[in-house]
């Protein structure tokens, strides 16, 4: 066919037309160029996204799954490739504009919780504040508190009040203070004893007193700056000397002075810094070496009747011990520590025992012999209880002995025939290390619980193999029992505070736990010591730079809350005028001159102007210059700068506070030249003092923290003669001058104005109060301006009535004064 045919039925296949011809023939060469854009366009309607839809969108609903979106093996395999596709071309536009990339690759859950992840996690979260060894065990059953550089268990989930307080008096419970910081100082017994001299109470009992100094008896000091007595107090403290190996022949007597000795320190860990520096500072001047043993000792409180049948019940004693220490024993009039605990098994409560006694034994692992529920036995594959048979040499040890002695006999002659009780290993730091480093897993402890058949056969049960089979002896702990007394006469608030190696936290906690003891958080155990009227540092120390920083911490937490709380849900503390209403001021109270300042390093006015005396003074000044620029050394492994300033009052304690009601007890003073008051006349009542008095409600009600103490007027006192108000005295509402919008005071001197306008004047603050389950009546403990509190004493002797200490508070959330009976605490 001509090509003229083949251009005349070009476009003649459209079949629509009324003259169309099919051809006689086609070519396809230029069929399809004619169809060639067509084609294009199909074939880009193909490859092209007609919607925004990603590729897990493509499926249906009921098969569509979480996280599709970032984790392309969720979706089928058809789909993972254009889903890995969308992912990168997203990345890339992210990384364009500026913001964060998607992780290529998440961490599943299963590789999470493997224990190297575990442990690298833990560190990390460990930065900021350390855990504790038993951190996990509480993290899952108490609200945690971040606090001091710990993490500290605050108050245990399922327990209340009641339930608390019913086991630390009947029960026995526990608490982990293993966050407060052990600090030991090596040097001549007689450097240490000066150096101490310097920072302590001089009315108080002394370090160098005998029942301590040999080392059998924890004492408890208030540690002041260097010769600022009774000013710029730090922290108290407890110390507990290294007691001397008589037996060994290379030990010198006690009685030499010039002896090398070692003694421990507790201290808070909010006045960590301030201890260290001035401990540091001491060390250079007397010729003293100081070593922090962080982590090294761990240190838990027993509290309660069935402390000591607890600790029976999961110290097995290490025999071989007693045999060498009855083979070594000289003196035959003395008995061993464990002839001691043996001989008191029979024991009810340690608050018989004298206060502060220590005993140190040599255990074994409690976690082989102390008794499991039987669900976790199952589950660790292991027995509920060890088929322990009593041998007869273990039931005549304390009868075969040559000193036959009962436990009366021991309690009264503690001192004469328990001297070495206390002899430790814990001092030594090769034995204390190789303690914490030869601990037995868990797993091998539980094998081995199912092959105990008798514990006293030493060869079979206490051995390990190691890697060349090789029976090796296993880690036997040694463990330090120190006798807390409790702050009331019946007894209550005693118990153990138990000393273990670091490592051994939780392979004691947990036996103690299955034992019966409650564990219980730092709310729990403050209100313990409020039942028993003990302060709890730091809050209750108001002339401490860490009550400060407590109360910071306190105060912007109480606000938040009072913020997110409705106005018309607040307490209108401006209608109650309570203008201090989250934390005490004692600015406010006490009635010292607020333009003095305090200043240490400037001698008073009856020192004589020598030379010797400028050249100290000289020295004071540089020296407070150098504290204030002065970094902390690596021994607590933080650096800053410590502020030595003291606060602008001061708390009367111990015998001072005493010589405040009975002049003619007059108390011994510290001799330095710059403390800035008089000091022939420092047991008078100070401007700048404070007293603690515990609070008794007269009648009903309770003290709520953060109360102001009022004095009472003499009609007040006029209706307390009354024998018919005498019994009941009401409650009366406290009388102001009338506040509006225009008199509000918005300064501290406008405040000073407006109270001076008050008939009733403010004497005190409570800090800590609550409805007292010993005693049966609301308790409390404040502090009061010792001139007002001298002043309202000296009142009630003029006109004879009583109680003596008869006064009023106003809780925060009225107007209302209740009257309650003050008593100084010393």
């Amino acid at each position: 066919m001509d090509n003229n045919e083949n251009e005349k039925y070009k476009d003649s296949t459209d079949m629509k037309k009324k003259d169309f011809r099919a051809p006689p023939s086609l070519s396809v060469l230029p069929y399809i160029n004619s169809r060639k854009s067509e084609i294009n366009e199909f074939l880009k309607a193909i490859t092209t996204k007609k919607s925004n839809t990603r590729a897990f969108q493509s499926l249906p609903r009921y098969l569509r799954r979480r996280t599709m979106s970032h984790n392309v093996y969720r979706l089928p395999i058809h789909l993972r490739k254009r889903a890995q596709n969308e992912i990168e071309k997203s990345a890339q536009t992210n990384k364009s504009e500026g913001t964060k990339l998607l992780r290529e690759k998440t961490v599943v859950r299963k590789a999470k919780r493997r224990p190297a992840y575990l442990l690298r996690d833990y560190e990390r979260r460990q930065k900021t504040f350390k855990w504790l060894e038993t951190h996990i065990w509480h993290a899952k059953r108490m609200k945690m508190l971040s606090i001091w550089g710990h993490k500290i268990a605050k108050s245990i989930n399922g327990k209340g009040v009641r339930s608390t307080f019913r086991a630390s008096s009947h029960f026995c419970t526990l608490y982990d203070c293993s966050y407060y910081q052990c600090i030991e100082i090596t040097g001549l017994e007689s450097k240490i004893i000066n150096f101490f001299s310097t920072i302590t109470d001089p009315n108080s009992i002394p370090i160098s007193n005998k029942s301590y100094l040999t080392g059998s008896r924890e004492g408890a000091i208030d540690i002041y700056y260097i010769d600022r007595f009774p000013f710029h107090f730090i922290c108290p403290a407890k110390f507990l000397w290294k007691q001397q190996d008589n037996n060994n022949s290379s030990s010198i007597s006690s009685s030499n002075i010039n002896n090398e000795r070692k003694i421990w320190v507790w201290i808070h860990p909010a006045a960590l810094n301030e201890i260290i520096y001035i401990f540091e500072k001491g060390a250079n001047q007397f010729n003293l070496s100081i070593k922090n043993l962080e982590q090294q000792l761990q240190r838990f409180e027993l509290t309660g009747s069935k402390s000591h049948s607890i600790l029976n019940s999961i110290l097995y004693l290490n025999q071989q011990k007693q045999k060498q220490q009855q083979q070594n024993n000289e003196n035959k009039d003395q008995l061993e520590s464990n002839q001691v605990w043996s001989l008191l098994n029979t024991l009810r409560t340690p608050a018989t025992l004298p206060k502060g006694t220590v005993i140190s034994l040599k255990v074994h692992d409690p976690r082989l012999v102390c008794r499991i529920p039987e669900e976790v036995a199952l589950q660790v594959r292991s027995i509920a209880k060890p088929d322990i048979k009593k041998d007869k040499d273990t039931t005549t040890t304390t009868t075969t002995t040559k000193i036959h002695h009962s436990v009366n006999q021991i309690i009264v002659n503690w001192n004469t025939i328990c001297k070495q009780v206390a002899v430790s290993d814990l001092w030594d730091d090769e034995k204390r290390s190789y303690m914490t480093k030869n601990i037995e897993p868990n797993h091998k402890v539980n094998e081995r619980r199912k092959k105990i058949k008798d514990l006293n056969d030493q060869k079979n049960t206490f051995t390990k193999e190691d890697d060349n089979n090789n029976n090796t002896t296993p880690s036997t702990p040694t463990i330090m029992l120190i006798q807390r007394d409790g702050g009331l006469t019946r007894g209550y608030g005693s118990g153990w505070d138990i000393i273990i190696p670091g490592g051994w936290g939780l392979a004691f906690w947990i036996p103690l736990i299955y034992a019966g003891a409650w564990s219980i958080g730092l709310e729990d155990r403050d209100r313990m010591l409020l039942e028993q009227g003990l302060p709890s540092f730091p809050r209750d120390y108001p002339d401490s730079k860490s009550c400060d920083s407590y109360y910071d911490m306190t105060t912007i937490a109480l606000e938040q809350k009072f913020k997110r709380t409705p106005p018309s849900k607040r307490i209108n503390y401006l209608k109650n005028s309570v203008f201090f209403p989250f934390r005490p001021c004692w600015s406010w109270i006490l009635k010292y001159n607020k333009n003095e300042i305090l200043d240490f390093n400037k001698p008073s006015s009856s020192s004589s102007s020598s030379s010797q005396q400028k050249e100290e003074n000289n020295i004071a000044t540089s020296n407070q210059e150098e504290h204030k620029s002065k970094k902390l050394k690596n021994i607590i492994g933080t650096g800053g700068e410590i502020i030595l300033s003291p606060q602008p009052y001061f708390v009367y304690r111990g015998k001072l506070a005493l010589s405040l009601l009975d002049p003619s007890n007059y108390p011994i003073m510290k001799n330095n030249i710059n403390i800035p008051f008089n000091q022939e006349t420092i047991n008078e009542a100070n401007d700048r003092g404070l007293v603690r008095v515990s609070i008794k409600m007269f009648n009903r009600g309770k003290p709520l923290p953060n109360s102001i103490i009022y004095e009472p007027l003499e009609s007040d006192i006029q209706l307390l003669a009354n024998k018919y108000y005498s019994r009941d005295y009401k409650s009366i509402e406290l009388i102001t001058p009338k506040l509006t919008k225009n008199n509000i005071p918005t300064s501290i001197e406008q405040l000073y104005r407006y109270y001076d306008q008050m008939t009733r004047k403010p004497i005190g603050y409570v800090i800590n109060g609550e409805q007292s389950l010993v005693r049966g009546f609301g308790n409390g403990i404040g502090f009061c301006s010792a001139v007002d509190f001298i002043r309202l004493h000296n009142l009630s002797t003029e006109n004879n009535y009583s109680p003596k200490g008869f006064a009023f508070i106003q809780n925060p959330k009225s107007k209302t004064l209740y009257p309650i009976i003050l008593t100084i605490q010393p």
